[in-house]
């Protein structure tokens, strides 16, 4: 027989009411278990790449918001939300479809846990301005508190959920009713609260850059210099007035055959000398030697020779003649042979041997200039010059042995080093607490 709730008083009543919260918790129990296994298969699944992971549900809406897989378990930012949902507006996340977990902003920093997997739901309100949730939502919202521990484990806790018994009597929707007014009343005594993780934020300061330079300064350099006085001192000086050279304008020669020895003397005395003048001739250079060495000036006395005469061995005998040696001392013009130095030598030995050298540069000069002789003709032993030394006193500096510093320029010189500012270059000092961790 149906029991009248009009009729349900005093002990009934009381008996009707324990039964409805005994079921509320029991369901909310059971809700709690699902949840935790639901994280622990999905912390499971993430265990093997150690990983930390987030996970994001439409929860009614469309469209797909990029998962984060991360090493990383400290400031973590979330996706910003990509769902939409038609006659809605987006106010955030929640590990609970209806909204009863932990709640978490659009781009919130959040600490996650390696090996473990937070599965983030989208939460809606219409979009009029006016928010729908149940009675019980509120409540549920904001004690549900859920984090994934370093451990590995999550751990959730929850308001208990007050259910909403549907009797079918004035006096059970009375009943119920007064339950669900004494819940809310107990939920709007409690405190919101929300998991913040701690955020810094590193600090830096600008700083010079410096650089060391070299500073460098113009000095004095410096010199030894001998130091010398005026003395009159006794100097030689050389001279010569005349050069010749001995040329060699034939080679050896030989004649015929002669009746006697005198025969053969004669014949090459009487011939030498315009052999000599006539190969003289054809041995210098242009007309030169010809205007200024005519044939009347040629000089026979200055033809040397060796004539050897000699027999054929036949009877009866026939002898023949022959050049060896032959040779005409020149005598070089005037104008090529200088006449005196300068006094400049301390002893009359280095006078003549410089004028011996000075009157062998002359020689070779004027024989370079006026003959047609090859190089390896050039015999410089040919000459012969008369030198001569003579000695004058002369004021002369002379060394004193000491020596003098003399300052002889400038050199730029490194005197140092100096620290120059070339820029500067932010540099970290410490970091900032912006948002220290904890639930408020």
């Amino acid at each position: 027989m149906p029991i009248s709730l009009d009729v349900m008083e005093g002990d009934l009543m009381d008996k009707y009411i324990k039964a409805v919260k005994k079921l509320s918790s029991w369901l909310r129990r059971a809700a709690a278990v699902l949840v935790t296994a639901m994280i622990m298969i999905t912390a499971v699944g993430c265990a093997e790449d150690n990983m930390a992971r987030v996970d994001f549900m439409a929860n009614g809406g469309t469209g797909t918001t990029k998962q984060i897989v991360t090493d990383q378990v400290s400031n973590v930012q979330l996706t910003a939300n990509a769902f939409t949902r038609d006659g809605y507006v987006f106010t955030g996340w929640n590990t609970e479809p209806d909204g009863s977990g932990t709640s978490y902003s659009n781009e919130a920093l959040v600490k996650l846990a390696l090996n473990n997997s937070l599965i983030l739901y989208a939460q809606w309100k219409k979009d009029d301005g006016t928010e729908t949730s149940s009675d019980n939502t509120e409540t549920k919202k904001e004690d549900t508190t859920a984090a994934i521990a370093d451990s590995g484990t999550v751990t959730a806790q929850k308001a208990e959920p007050t259910p909403t018994p549907t009797p079918t009597t004035n006096a059970a929707q009375k009943a119920s009713s007064n339950i669900s007014t004494a819940n809310q009343s107990s939920s709007a005594a409690i405190k919101k609260k929300t998991w913040h993780d701690r955020v810094t934020l590193p600090i830096y300061e600008d700083r010079p850059i410096y650089e060391n330079r070299p500073v460098y300064e113009q000095q004095p350099v410096y010199e030894d210099q001998p130091e010398y006085e005026t003395k009159t001192v006794n100097l030689w000086r050389y001279s010569y007035s005349t050069a010749t050279y001995d040329f060699s304008p034939i080679g050896d020669q030989s004649s015929g055959y002669y009746d006697s020895e005198d025969q053969a003397k004669n014949a090459a005395n009487a011939t030498v000398d315009n052999l000599v003048y006539t190969r003289m001739i054809s041995m210098l250079e242009d007309e030169w030697f010809a205007s200024t060495f005519p044939v009347e000036k040629f000089d026979p006395a200055k033809v040397k020779y060796t004539l050897d005469v000699s027999s054929d061995g036949s009877d009866p005998a026939k002898y023949i003649f022959s050049y060896t040696k032959i040779c005409y001392t020149y005598t070089l013009p005037s104008s090529f042979v200088p006449v005196v130095s300068n006094p400049d030598y301390d002893d009359e030995q280095t006078a003549k041997a410089a004028g011996n050298a000075a009157a062998l540069a002359a020689g070779k000069q004027w024989y370079d200039s006026h003959t047609n002789f090859s190089a390896d003709d050039y015999n410089p032993d040919a000459f012969t010059f008369d030198v001569a030394t003579s000695q004058e006193a002369v004021q002369k500096k002379v060394a004193t042995g000491n020596y003098v510093r003399v300052q002889v320029g400038t050199a730029k010189v490194q005197v140092g080093t100096e620290s120059v500012v070339v820029g500067s270059e932010k540099v970290y000092v410490g970091d900032q607490v912006v948002q220290e961790e904890g639930w408020y």
